[in-house]
This record gives structure tokens, C-alpha cells and sequence, in this order.
């Protein structure tokens, strides 16, 4: 693994934790891994990271599907959608709200491809 990717994927476990995921859920890691797939090859679908994931860690792709789901609730329910609101700057539609995996991963790929400098500090704006 190059320097560069092994910094990103420090950096997206820092920003996980920042928004509240505990790496002890399975969901964190595949998320992790689909932050850092997707940041890579931003031309790749939703749908086409989920076979990749599932081929990577061995687990079927509604699994995988259902934790990244659960991460999120999980996370949001902890506080993670005002620590979101906090880095990116805005304000989501409903405090209670819990983005979809397509929601969220979107967002975050907008703002490490704007905010990410390549430094292993949270920027928040």
C-alpha cells in the first residue's frame, strides 16, 4: 500500500471516530474501506462498491449493506449529525434525521476532495 493511501485511510478512521463510529462495529471498517475505494476512483457507483467490499472482507453484500446501515444509525444517534453539521459547515434538514449510506458517503466525499489536504488534522469549517 502506497504512503499516500495508508494516510488516507488514517485520516478516514480519525474522521469516522470524529463523527462518532466506534471502530468496535463491523460497520466501521466497511465504511472505512468504501470511503477509501471510493475516494480513490470517484467514478465508482454506490452499487459497484458493495461486491468490492463484500469480496474484501469475505461477508455477504447484505450484510455489509445492513451494518453500514446500522453505523450510521448508531452514530447519528450518538450525536455524529451535529459533529457532520460542525466539519461541514451546514446545517442538516432534522436534528433526528439519519443520512443514508449514499447520503453520507457523498458529503464525505465532497469534503475530503475540497478539505483534505493530505495533513491527519480534522479540518472543520
Amino acid at each position: 500500500m502506497s504512503p499516500e493511501k495508508q494516510r488516507l485511510g488514517t485520516y478516514v478512521a480519525k474522521l469516522l471516530i470524529f463523527l462518532g463510529f466506534s471502530p468496535r462495529v463491523s460497520g466501521y471498517g466497511y465504511l472505512k474501506e468504501m470511503i477509501t475505494i471510493r475516494y480513490s476512483d470517484c467514478n465508482l457507483k454506490l452499487s459497484q462498491t458493495y461486491p468490492l467490499i463484500s469480496k474484501s472482507f469475505g461477508y455477504p453484500e447484505d450484510a455489509i449493506q445492513t451494518a453500514v446501515r446500522t453505523a450510521l444509525k448508531n452514530a447519528f444517534n450518538q450525536g455524529g449529525n451535529k459533529q457532520l453539521e460542525t466539519l461541514l459547515g451546514i446545517k442538516l434538514s432534522q436534528a433526528e434525521y439519519v443520512l443514508s449510506p449514499r447520503e453520507f458517503l457523498g458529503l464525505i466525499e465532497v469534503y475530503l476532495k475540497y478539505y483534505w489536504d493530505g495533513s491527519l488534522d480534522i479540518k472543520v469549517q
